[in-house]
């Protein structure tokens, strides 16, 4: 004749307990609620009974019952029972004012004793309303601890339409649509993993028609005509999803594969998706409130094995404009691999291979081979950071570029490189370029008197290149600026500190026809003197991009014609450029393989301590 409260429950208890050994203790104990309502048991909801118990309405019948009988040691318990029942429950509260209806209820849990194992769970009915709308679920739980057996199914209906009738809204949106779900699942935990079709089954479906949603805070209508899930114990299948956000839209078809091996045991998900759009803009969402935190770096997720393809006609993103965007990214083992990503843009093209990959605590990472086909280098210029930073005197060229590029950074805050350890190696071709207001230029131009090298034309440029260390090195490479022949080699700073080398080759004909004093006192003769030689000019350009500090010298005075000295610059230019190519990709390769070893070793870490905690969750899963 014990009765005692628990929140707003009362249970009446009775029985006896007795000590058997010193370490056992014999139990004879019944409980049930014979002065409690439906709406008593909702007191043991924590948010419930903290947040709105006091308004909480309420009503429907309770039956709540249960037994304790046996033997209980540290390796033994005894057997219990316990048996809910709600009938023709309702309730509604603060935060939930359309009231949940036609609540029925019929919960029973047994053991017969000995081990937890022997538990059994059998939800035998879960029905409620919503508006108009019904749902019903039944589930059967049976080992639990050794391998869980899962019986039972959930279907329902939501019209959105309803929703904001249903729970209270801050703002006012446009929601409309419907949902349908049907899923059902029998099978024990070993059956899914191995793949027993005879002994487990997971099938049901989600279909969405005509859903459209639209909020203040949503800079366009989304509108989705229909989607359906099709699910099964091997896959999950999405079908004829079909998207429209404003002017955008999207198609997506796609399935995921081993979905209960992956959620209950230690297999790999694997999936697909195909993506395609003909117009798809992304800048409606880029506004002034949009935080870097969007663009942090992502932990890819493990044991998941998915592949994309996509094949958008046109996409926005802020200041580009892509078109032709195809491509396919694979995932798998927390590494995102990019292949064949190509797209018309800047005036030009681009074709991507490459992977992204991030593992705490270390930085994300990215590894790009980059081939690109006559982009406008101002577009580039003011669209990419990395050349920004690494590439200033790109600033003040007007021309177009192709070529091809290695790239490997690992990535900080807002998904910008971690400079100091950018690295990459790449050759360009820029046929011609209009190159204006380089300081640089500007002051050799007046240093010679030679007026032609202010603002000339560029032609014949093809640079190779790496980045290491916080520096953009360019191979020697001969070109030609305006009319004049010129050998160039050095570096530049992140910060647009300065220090190249170059020679200019001066035809004594030039020299002579601008009556050249700076030239003459150079050769230390008059530049008339000369006939068909030419003078090479040394000079060695440092300071900063804003600000350089040049130096002159004489190379040297050489006889022959403008192709033969031509010829032996881009013989000697070539050879330098292949020691430092094949120095830079040795570089490169070895920082890449230093960073993937590091990476799986990591991985591997990570790996046994995730096995190691998913074997203790399971272990202590019921306990």
């Amino acid at each position: 004749n014990n009765e005692f409260k628990l929140n707003n429950l009362y249970l009446a208890l009775d029985g006896w307990a007795a000590q058997v050994t010193p370490d056992s203790l014999q139990l004879d104990i019944s409980f049930n609620s014979p002065e409690s309502e439906f709406k008593d048991i909702l007191s043991m909801i924590p948010y419930i009974y903290r947040q709105d118990y006091g308004s909480l309405e309420a009503s429907g019948a309770l039956s709540l019952a249960g037994s304790v009988k046996g033997i209980y040691t540290a390796k033994q318990i005894p057997s219990f029972n316990i048996n809910l029942v709600v009938s023709n429950g309702m309730f509604k509260y603060a935060d939930l004012p359309t009231p949940v209806k036609d609540v029925q209820v019929n919960l029973q849990v047994t053991n017969p004793g000995k081990s937890l194992d022997e538990t059994i769970i059998n939800l035998k009915q879960l029905h409620f309303g919503i508006l108009k709308d019904i749902f019903e679920a039944q589930l059967l739980v049976k080992t639990p601890l050794s391998d869980p057996y899962i019986e039972g199914y959930f279907k329902g209906g939501l019209n959105l339409a309803e929703v904001q009738n249903l729970l209270p809204m801050e703002q006012k949106i446009d929601l409309k649509g419907l949902i349908n779900c049907d899923f059902r699942i029998r099978g024990s935990k070993s059956a899914f993993e191995k793949g027993r079709a005879d002994r487990a089954s997971a099938t049901g479906v989600i279909s969405c028609s005509n859903i459209e949603y639209a909020a203040p805070d949503l800079p366009e209508k989304l509108v989705i005509s229909k989607a359906k899930l099709s699910m099964s114990a091997q896959k999950a299948a999405l079908e004829g999803f079909e998207l429209k956000f404003g002017q955008s839209d999207l198609k997506a078809a796609g399935a995921l594969e081993n979905i209960i091996g992956f959620v209950l045991g230690n297999q790999v998900l694997k999936g697909n998706l195909n993506l395609k759009s003909n117009f798809f803009d992304l800048n409606p969402w880029l506004t002034e409130d949009t935080t870097s935190e969007a663009l942090n770096p992502i932990e890819l997720p493990d044991r998941v094995e998915f592949s994309m393809t996509a094949n958008f006609g046109k996409v926005n993103y802020d200041n580009m404009v892509l078109t032709d965007v195809v491509g396919k990214l694979m995932l798998k083992d927390k590494v995102l691999t990019l292949t064949n990503l190509s797209a018309n843009t800047l005036d030009g093209s681009i074709a991507n291979t490459g992977s992204y990959s991030y593992l705490p605590p270390r930085y994300a990472n990215i590894d790009f081979d980059m081939n690109i086909d006559s982009m406008s280098i101002p577009e580039m210029y003011k669209t990419f950071v990395t050349i920004q930073k690494a590439a200033p005197l790109a600033n003040y060229l007007k021309g177009e570029l192709s070529g091809q590029v290695k790239l490997n950074s690992d990535l900080g805050d807002s998904l910008t490189p971690v400079w100091d350890s950018l690295t990459s190696q790449g050759s360009l071709d820029i046929p011609q370029a209009k190159i204006e207001n380089l300081a640089a230029l500007n002051k050799i131009a007046d240093e010679l008197k030679i007026a032609d090298l202010h603002d000339p034309m560029l032609y014949e440029f093809k640079p190779s290149f790496h980045i290491s260390d916080g520096r953009f090195y360019l191979h020697p490479v001969s070109f030609k600026l305006g009319e004049y022949q010129v050998t160039a080699s050095g570096s530049n700073g992140f910060d647009k500190s300065l220090d190249y080398k170059l020679s200019i080759q001066i035809p004594a004909a030039a020299a002579k026809k601008q009556a050249n004093q700076a030239i003459s006192q150079l050769i230390k003769q008059d530049v008339n003197m000369l006939s068909d030689e030419t003078v090479v000019v040394d000079i060695k350009i440092r300071g900063t991009v804003q600000n350089p500090k040049i130096e002159t010298s004489l190379g040297e005075i050489v006889k022959g014609t403008a192709d033969q000295l031509k010829q032996a610059a881009l013989k000697e230019a070539e050879e330098k450029r292949r020691q430092l190519e094949q120095q830079a990709r040795e570089e490169l390769e070895r920082k890449k393989k230093e960073a993937q070893e590091k990476l799986q070793a990591e991985m591997d870490k990570k790996k046994k301590e995730e096995a190691e905690k998913l074997k203790n969750k399971l272990k202590n899963l019921f306990k």
